[in-house]
């Protein structure tokens, strides 16, 4: 999804829905560095899909799990006084 935040919910959930998600599944963000897109999964689960093919890349137990796992991430990429540490994004691993 090319789109800025936020987007509307209805976009990648029925307009650009990625291929292979059952119907159960919520698209509710996506990271702008190669298009993936999360998904939150009916059990609770949240995994990271390829935004054409739907190719799921990684995945966590639980919403809260992914969140407290990038806000982890997301923070070492900035420094106390909240600087960008480098400008090379990396995309969140499980």
């Amino acid at each position: 999804m090319a789109a800025s935040l936020p987007f509307d919910i209805r976009t990648p959930n029925v307009r650009e829905r990625p291929k292979g998600l059952h119907a159960t599944d919520v698209v509710v963000g996506s990271y702008g560095e190669d298009g993936s897109e999360v998904v939150l999964k009916e059990n609770g689960s949240v995994i990271r899909v390829a935004r054409r093919t739907g190719e799921e890349l990684n995945g966590w137990p639980s919403f809260e799990y992914w969140l407290n796992a990038e806000v982890a991430r997301l923070c070492k990429m900035f420094d106390a006084k909240g600087r960008c540490l480098d400008n090379a994004r990396i995309l969140p691993t499980t």
